[in-house]
């Protein structure tokens, strides 16, 4: 009898040994759960950065990082700016203005890292490290963006009137109301609420540019939307309007050839421009 009892207690004691180490292997993107997850940090270029566990705030001064677990919520204030990083992985870069929440993060078999965001409001720009086995998918109250390839990079705008995407290299998925938009690098789309993404457009990546220069600095800047929504509705490589639209009618006017020629008066006054040659090129003029 004491020998079973022995055995009994033995087999008691190493399960609750297992509980107990399974508990304590958690990883801190996964609580409570033994699942293996990928580590990642936040990290503040510019004040003010914050981190919300459980309703508790952490306030982030200029170049410190903390921890981010899933659920947690990052606010970053006017003027602030944050970093959320997988290491050789994926960066986010969090505007001001901007509150998102790490929704998901899963350190799949064979080394693959996916993540999904919630962005509340605001500006982010996601980055997917070259060759790196990583996706991420940021959602919006009425659009999923997802980057369906390695080396992918893309911005993405939402407020309640409007959700954008700029790809800025590789290949993008948006969706919303059941329907699909890929979106290549150097092309845009937007999505209105209850609406399907909008085709993919041209996008002007010099604005964009501009824009993140602008973004990234003290000064207040207009939101990405406003920039995206006003680009002429093309795909890159299709004529503008303007190439595709027929000379004017030639009827009623006359060819000024090109050349050199004088214009100015020899005596110059307040209403007269001196006497000087320049060169014109040809051009059509209505004859009166």
């Amino acid at each position: 009898m004491n020998q079973r009892c022995q055995r009994l207690f033995g087999w008691s004691f190493l399960f609750l040994m297992l509980i107990l180490l399974g508990n304590g292997c958690a990883s801190p993107l996964s609580p409570g759960t033994s699942d293996p997850s990928p580590q990642a940090d936040l990290t503040a270029m510019e004040v003010i950065v914050e981190r919300r566990r459980s309703n508790e705030p952490v306030e982030l001064q200029k170049n410190a990082s903390i921890d981010i677990q899933v659920n947690d919520q990052v606010s970053v204030k006017e003027q602030g700016r944050g970093l959320l990083r997988f290491p050789d992985r994926l960066l986010i870069e969090i505007f001001k203005g901007t509150d998102t929440i790490v929704q998901e993060a899963r350190l799949e078999p064979g080394g693959f890292v996916f993540v999904r965001l919630k962005q509340i409001f605001g500006h982010t720009r996601t980055e997917i490290e070259s060759l790196a086995d990583a996706r991420v998918t940021v959602e919006t109250d009425y659009a999923t963006i997802t980057a369906i390839d390695s080396n992918s990079e893309f911005m993405v705008c939402h407020a309640p009137e409007l959700t954008c995407m700029v790809a800025l290299a590789g290949e993008v998925e948006v969706q919303a109301q059941g329907e699909i938009v890929t979106v290549e690098g150097g092309e845009a789309t937007y999505i209105f609420p209850g609406q399907p993404p909008q085709p993919a457009t041209c996008a002007n990546m010099a604005e964009v540019e501009q824009w993140l220069a602008q973004k990234r600095g003290p000064a207040d800047v207009d939101p990405l939307g406003a920039l995206v929504a006003g680009w002429p509705q093309r795909a890159c490589g299709e004529p503008t309007a303007e190439a595709t639209e027929p000379a004017p009618a030639r009827t009623g006017m006359v060819k000024i050839e090109g050349g050199l020629y004088k214009i100015g008066v020899l005596q110059p006054d307040e209403f007269h421009a001196v006497q000087q040659e320049i060169s014109l090129p040809g051009f059509w003029i209505d004859q009166y």
